[in-house]
């Protein structure tokens, strides 16, 4: 096991902490590439990085998969959009989106709500629009994260995905409950990618690089990953794993996750972005209300202690589920299929961000983060 560090305050009681914590974590079983970067708002007071694991290659420096974190991206855009007054997030999909792309993607009790969808529903997961990544579809009878189970390979375009989504039956009508109820669903964010192209005329990966990349100063080693345009001044992204095997065959599909799971970045620079986009330096994050305590409505996803926002997660345990019923603070953030992470605590201005690089761990983080915040 190796573990290397770039931390400038080296004799922090918080950093032995945390050196501690990521010892431990990387003892436990499949655990090969661990990443963890934390900040705190004063950089002088910590500014953490390090990784461990079994394989002994890999730096603090290496570019991973953030996987679903790029929803927080392509949020971003379809903010600036609406700043720029090119969108509202109450036009329904239908108006930016030709009939056949998004015919019959929303049938529900034999209506179909396709055109009445509004791309604050894309954004809030209250669409009710069946998830293509996993969802099984009637045909086949599998998910698309079945194909990374097996390490298969495909070339997907954006409308196989919507096509696949389109075989699977809803299981509510959009905004159900008053809106208080959510899927998490992917395919609203190939929806939305497909809406900024066509209101920008231009490609999801140059929307990212125009108005977020090249903005904020990021490396080359972030970037919209493409198996076709990989560049040769970009690093590839280290590859993740399903329990013990590595996938190391997945960069078409990887490539088709343009708008939701397709950037790779390090965590020097996901630091930098998750600066930016709770400080308000990429959109007017106080006209959106979708951060921190702004945010007025959370619905559960997957699981009770996890809710989204617009395109935004909080993680918060309930007192009945924390062991001596106190209350833990929120953190704010996104999470990957492939166990990364950026997340912010406003109770402890601190930012952090990092993977477990695998695809069978995506809970993982969760537990972890809360001992990060232990620890400063």
């Amino acid at each position: 096991m190796k573990s290397s560090t770039s931390t400038p305050n080296q004799g922090t009681d918080s950093v032995k902490k945390l050196e501690s914590l990521l010892q431990a974590e990387a003892k436990k079983k499949n655990s090969r590439r661990i990443l963890l970067g934390v900040q705190s708002r004063d950089k002088s007071k910590l500014d953490f990085r390090q990784c461990a694991g079994s394989d002994t290659s890999i730096s603090t420096k290496d570019p991973f998969f953030i996987a679903s974190q790029t929803k927080l991206m392509t949020s971003t855009v379809i903010f600036q959009l609406v700043d720029e007054g090119k969108m509202s997030l109450d036009d329904c999909m239908a108006q930016y989106l030709p009939a056949e792309t998004i015919d019959k993607i929303h049938v529900y009790k034999g209506k179909d709500y396709s055109a009445e969808i509004k791309i604050h529903e894309l954004l809030h997961q209250t669409s009710g629009i069946p998830d293509y990544f996993l969802q099984k579809d009637k045909t086949t009878g599998k998910c698309v994260l079945d194909s990374f189970h097996a390490n298969e390979d495909h070339e997907w375009t954006r409308m196989d995905y919507l096509n696949r989504a389109k075989q699977i039956t809803p299981v509510f009508e959009p905004s159900a409950k008053g809106g208080k109820r959510s899927l998490y669903s992917d395919t609203n964010w190939q929806l939305l990618g497909e809406i900024i192209e066509r209101v920008t005329e231009k490609s999801v990966a140059e929307n990212f690089q125009e108005r977020i990349f090249q903005p904020l100063g990021l490396s080359a080693d972030t970037y919209v990953f493409d198996i076709n345009k990989l560049a040769k001044d970009r690093t590839p992204p280290m590859n993740f794993f399903y329990k013990e095997k590595e996938l190391d065959n997945v960069g078409k599909i990887m490539s088709s996750f343009q708008p939701d799971g397709a950037v790779v970045s390090t965590m020097d620079d996901m630091l930098v972005f998750l600066r930016a986009y709770f400080d308000g330096k990429l959109f007017d994050n106080k006209k959106h209300q979708q951060h921190e305590q702004n945010q007025t409505q959370w619905n559960t996803v997957f699981v009770p202690p996890l809710q989204y926002g617009y395109g935004l997660m909080r993680f918060k345990l309930p007192k009945w589920m924390t062991l001596y019923c106190f209350d833990i603070p929120p953190i704010y953030g996104h999470s990957g299929a492939n166990a990364s992470f950026s997340f912010y605590s406003p109770d402890k201005e601190v930012f952090m961000v990092g993977t477990f690089n695998q695809i069978d761990q995506e809970s993982r983080p969760f537990e972890f983060m809360l001992k990060v915040l232990g620890c400063v």
